[in-house]
Order: structure tokens, then sequence, then C-alpha cells
């Protein structure tokens, strides 16, 4: 089991219920564990399908959609988000199983990550799919991506989850902090990788247009990647049948000559805002909806 930090001070109680959550997380955990990959994968889609649409957070996945994709009617988004749910319960069930899906990722654009073996790279995603199946998919080629990611509140999943990425192929776990930068600049001089999700909400970003709304977006990787001359490669994850994926490397993203630094990063998230509404559109219910990744939704 992955080490867990006591670092951050938390009340008694607080830890109590911590240990309670984790509890029920790892005896599903062990359930999922038991079975094989696509039992486990088929199973938790099937669970999540018929119980989460109910859920509260479908009324802010309901909204999401309403807001970035007014086009669609009432039914359209009711399915989208049975089907978002199904994934996520695919992508919970599979965790135990991340070290296996290798063998079921079908890889485009492999010549970067083979050349990420030898120089510094930034491969930058979205929550799609299932996620996890980076790292999977490119220790498959002998790189280990060191990812970037926001740490859950309960340091118990934390090191679950830890554990589950590290036994994929992660070398490491690195958190969206201020020592969290250090430590991204630190893998990048040294000729590593990092795996950087910035489909998040993160308030102190910059403002970057997301279906015609603005979208508070994380800069740092993109600005390192001008800072440092590293190849910023957009990658995209999507799931085909059950189990079974499909990863595509894309060329890395030019950086523009004109501009400050500032300016140029700005312009690179600009394309790659392009390139996820693409994708989300083409597949909506691959996309993690739940997220609030707008600050205010005016909705007509």
């Amino acid at each position: 089991m992955a080490s867990i930090s006591y670092e951050r001070k938390i009340p008694l109680l607080t830890r109590i219920r911590y240990l309670g959550e984790a509890l029920g997380i790892f005896i599903l955990y062990g359930f999922f564990a038991l079975m094989p990959v696509e039992t486990a994968s088929n199973l938790g889609g099937k669970i999540a399908r018929t119980l989460f649409p109910r859920f509260a957070a479908s009324r802010k996945a309901d909204r999401n959609l309403k807001f970035a994709m007014p086009e669609l009617s009432v039914s359209e988004r009711r399915e989208i988000i049975k089907d978002m749910w199904e994934n996520l319960g695919r992508v919970f069930a599979e965790y135990p199983h991340l070290s296996k899906l290798s063998s079921r990722i079908a890889v485009y654009g492999e010549e970067h990550l083979k050349s990420a073996t030898e120089n510094p790279t930034i491969m930058v995603g979205g929550h799609f799919a299932n996620w996890e199946v980076y790292a999977a998919s490119a220790a498959s080629y002998g790189l280990g991506l060191n990812l970037v990611y926001r740490p859950p509140n309960n340091i118990y999943v934390d090191g679950l989850l830890r554990y589950s990425r590290r036994r994929a192929g992660a070398v490491s776990a690195i958190s969206k902090t201020v020592e969290g930068a250090r430590q991204m600049m630190s893998v990048l001089k040294s000729g590593g990788a990092l795996g950087v999700l910035i489909d998040q909400k993160f308030n102190e970003g910059v403002a970057v247009p997301f279906f015609g709304h603005d979208a508070m977006t994380a800069p740092a990787a993109v600005q390192m990647g001008i800072r440092l001359g590293v190849p910023v490669h957009p990658a995209r994850i999507r799931r085909l049948n059950g189990a079974e994926f499909e990863v595509t490397i894309y060329p890395a993203l030019n950086i523009p000559e004109a501009g400050t630094r500032d300016e140029k990063a700005y312009q690179m998230l600009l394309q790659l805002h392009k390139m996820f509404e693409d994708w989300i559109r083409e597949d909506p219910a691959q996309w993690l909806w739940i997220h609030r990744r707008w600050k205010k939704l005016k909705i007509n």
C-alpha cells in the first residue's frame, strides 16, 4: 500500500470520518480486484448507471451540459448523463486492474512516446474515458510518467490512488501546489515526462474560453514548456468497448513566436481547449461533467 503523508493536521473526528469512507472504498476495491478486468468494468458500469443518475451530482452535470451545449434536448442530456455515470463506474472498477490494461490499449502517435523516453516531455489531457490509462499506455513504451494531480481530501483514499497509479507504471504523483510546481520543473530539467490534466477549474489560473464561456485554467504546464523549450503534446483517451481503449498522442503544440510568455501560454491553452471541445462534442458521455468547470452558469 502507498505511504500516507501526515503533514496536514487533521482533526480527530475528520480523521475518523476519512477512515470510515476509506474502509468502504477499500472493500469495493478488493471486491472488484477479485474479478477479471472485463467483468469488473461491466459490473461497475452497470451499478453506476442504475444508481447514480438519481444523485445530486447529476443535476450539476445537467446544468453544465445545458450551459455548454444548449442545443441538446432534455432527453439527450439525460442519456448522456447515464452514459457518463456508466463510464465513471467502469473507471472505479478498473482501478485494481490498471497494471493489466496495457494490453487493452491501442496507441496512436507512439513515436511521441518513444521520443519522450529520451527527452523531457509534457503530455496534456483531460478527464476523458479512464484518464488513469495515460500512465499504463506510456509504461508500455518504457516511459514513466510523473502524474500531476489534485489530491482528494481523504488522505487514505489518496494513498490508494497513488498505489494504483504506481502499479500502472507512473513514476510519481505530484500534487498541484507551489511545492508541486517546483517538483514539475525538477522532473523536466532532469529529462523526465509529465502527465497533466488541465480541464478542472483552477481559481488562480487564466480565463480561457471553453464552449464559448471563460473557464479558469491552470497555465503551469504550457508555461513550463515555453520556458524550458519542452514539447507539449495533447493526449486523448477514448473508451472503445468495455475495458478497451484508444490513446492518441498528438504532435507538440506550436509555440507562438510573438508575445510575452503569458500571451504565448494563453494561445496554447486556446488550442488545447478547442481540441477538448471537439473531443467532447464527438462523444459527450466520455467527459466528466460533474466538475464545476465554469465559475458562474447563466442559463436561459
